[in-house]
Parts: structure tokens; C-alpha cells; sequence
């Protein structure tokens, strides 16, 4: 029998191999060394001590076998295979790293950009300088898809059973007063609220904004505090917040955007009905306030159940012309009708 050891090449070409001779014995067979060729010598060796030249592969002993090739001769094309292969390894590696941390930079950047923003939004909508408003897409009242609803409901409402219907958008006081940025595309609509729960229970405030959108097909955002502020006493902690931030940057709606005034017979008693009118009627100046010629200004007066025509203009007679000075102390007048006392302190 021929036993091969163990292989004497990597390519795996040569190998060392014993002869053995396998006796029957009781127990079994027993190997017995005959003689042992190694690769290295090239030597056969015979167990009684007698050697012979053999090359490998081939037939019969011979005096002058030739050399296996050396380590570094047989080995050099496996070892420049490793090379290269190592190599080009280690360079997709590093690429990939590479891009891995190009990602993670340009990651953490985006969120540390992401953060600066909202830090610097914060802290403008604290000093008042910008505020988030909630506002509904101006085509969903051109295109009557509420006609199912006599009236639209709360924002809470809204957000729950149409969330596109509901737009969010940043205002700045710089936008609003210096640039006029918001007259075009956002409509913020004044009105009386008609009941305690509902301001507009049949739809009559609804029906006259959707006329006043079709005849200005640029406004893309209408505002009404309804429909665009969180109401009722079962608003959560963060809308109750929300509403709060709104209330108090208000101005930016009714001097920084045109207005739709919906007057009815009570809209001139009450307080802030008449404050969103005057606000409707000025314009931003290097001195604060004051009174915006005809031309310039923002709002149109629609008379709404028994309200007529005459009335209309005797609220824009009212209110046009008046100082800051003046609207405070028409204001604050006990005859004009406010729900909360704090709103008017």
C-alpha cells in the first residue's frame, strides 16, 4: 500500500508517501514499513537502510534527479497572487470606510444644522419676532370637497379625518412688516363667532370665503382661528402652548396678510373683531404703525347676514384713520365687548 503523509508543496504538486507492507495477523492487519520517499531529497529510503535516487513521477531510480524548485523560485507567483489580492482588499476596505465616514459626517452635520435651526426658530418665536401657524389649503374651499360638512370643524377635527387639508408655515415679523411677503398667497379671515361652540354653525362665514377665493385664485392659505387653532377646553398641554404663541403673534396675520373682514351686526361691539379690522388697515413704517392709504391697504369688507353695505364702510370710516393712540383708547372703552378681560389688560 502507498500512504501519502502530508502535502510537500502548497500548490500541492509534490508529496511525501510511505510503502508499507500490510501483514494478516490474528488481531488484524499490521503495517510494516517498507520504505519512505521524501519530496525534499528526492531519496527513497528503504527500511533496511538501503537507499535509491528516484525522481518524481517517473519510473526506475536515477543518479542525477532534478531539484525541486526552491521556496522562494516555487512560491514567488503564489506569493505575488496574495500580494495583490491583500492589496486591492485593502483598498475597497478603505473606500468603503471612507464613504462610511463621509456619511456619518455629513449625518451628524445635517441633525447639528437641523438643531441650530430649531434653536434659532425657538428663540425668535420667544422674543416674538416669528411664529408657526397652522393654515388650511385655500383649494380644498374653492373645490367644495367639505360639502358633506354644513360647516368645517375645529383644527382638531380636521387634523384627524383630513391632515392634508392642514398646512404649516413660518412667519417673520420681517416678512410680515418690511416685505410684505404674505399679502399674496395668505388670507386671514376676521368674523364674529356666532355661538360660544361654533363661530359659523350654517356655513354662512364658510360660503362667503369660498366666494372671495374664487374671485382670488393667488391665495394659497386661508386662516381662520377655528379651523386653524387648537380649540376647546380638551386640548392637550402642547396645544393649549400652541394656541397660546399664536394668540399672541396674531398681528402678524392682520398686518402682515390680506384680510376678509365678515361683518355682521355685532362685529363693530366687539373687541377683537374691531382690533383685526384696524390692524387690517395700517402699514409697517420705520416709526411703527400707521394708517395705510386706500391703495395699500389689505383688507375687503363683506356684510354678512343683516349687515349691509352702508355699515361696511362705516367700519372702514371708523377704523382707517385711527393712531395707535387712538385705537387703545377706543379699545379699551367699556362698551366694546371683549370674553376674557385679560385679552383687552
Amino acid at each position: 500500500t502507498i500512504k501519502f503523509n502530508s502535502f510537500g508543496s502548497r500548490d500541492r504538486s509534490t508529496a511525501n508517501f510511505e510503502l508499507q507492507n500490510e501483514m494478516l495477523r490474528a488481531d488484524g492487519f499490521i503495517p510494516e514499513r517498507l520504505g519512505r520517499y521524501d519530496f525534499a531529497s528526492d531519496a527513497f529510503a528503504w527500511s533496511d537502510g538501503n537507499t535509491q535516487i528516484y525522481s518524481f513521477g517517473q519510473t526506475g531510480p536515477v543518479l542525477d534527479p532534478v531539484p525541486l524548485p526552491t521556496g522562494s523560485e516555487g512560491d514567488s507567483g503564489w506569493l505575488i497572487k496574495i500580494t495583490v489580492t491583500v492589496g486591492v482588499v485593502s483598498v475597497i476596505l478603505l473606500l468603503l470606510m471612507a464613504r462610511l465616514l463621509y456619511w456619518r459626517v455629513n449625518k451628524y452635520r445635517s441633525r447639528l444644522k437641523q438643531a441650530h435651526a430649531r434653536i434659532t426658530q425657538l428663540r425668535r418665536e420667544k422674543d416674538g419676532s416669528q411664529c408657526t401657524f397652522h393654515f388650511i389649503d385655500a383649494d380644498v374651499i374653492r373645490s367644495g370637497r367639505y360639502e358633506s360638512l354644513e360647516t368645517l370643524p375645529r383644527l382638531q377635527e380636521i387634523r384627524s379625518s383630513h391632515p392634508d387639508w392642514v398646512k404649516t408655515k413660518v412667519l417673520t415679523q420681517e416678512s410680515a412688516y418690511g416685505m410684505h411677503g404674505y399679502t399674496r398667497d395668505i388670507l386671514a379671515v376676521s368674523h364674529r363667532w356666532e355661538t360660544p361652540a361654533s363661530p359659523d354653525p350654517k356655513g354662512v362665514q364658510l360660503k362667503a370665503t369660498r366666494e372671495h377665493l374664487l374671485q382670488h385664485p393667488d391665495i394659497q392659505y386661508v386662516w381662520y382661528d377655528f379651523w386653524c387653532m387648537p380649540q376647546g377646553s380638551d386640548r392637550a398641554p402642547e396645544e393649549k402652548k400652541s394656541f397660546d404663541e399664536m394668540l399672541a403673534s396674531v398681528n402678524l396675520l392682520y398686518i402682515g396678510c390680506s384680510v376678509l373682514i365678515l361683518q355682521d351686526l355685532s362685529y363693530m361691539s366687539r373687541f377683537w373683531t374691531q382690533f383685526e379690522a384696524w390692524c387690517s388697515m395700517q402699514e409697517a413704517c420705520s416709526s411703527g404703525l400707521r394708517p395705510a392709504c386706500a391703495e395699500h391697504r389689505r383688507c375687503t369688507v363683506v356684510p354678512i347676514h343683516e349687515c349691509t353695505r352702508g355699515m361696511a364702510n362705516e367700519l372702514i370710516q371708523m377704523w382707517a384713520n385711527k393712531s395707535v393712540e387712538e385705537a387703545r383708547r377706543i379699545l379699551a372703552s367699556p362698551d366694546v365687548v371683549v370674553t376674557n378681560q385679560s385679552d383687552k389688560d
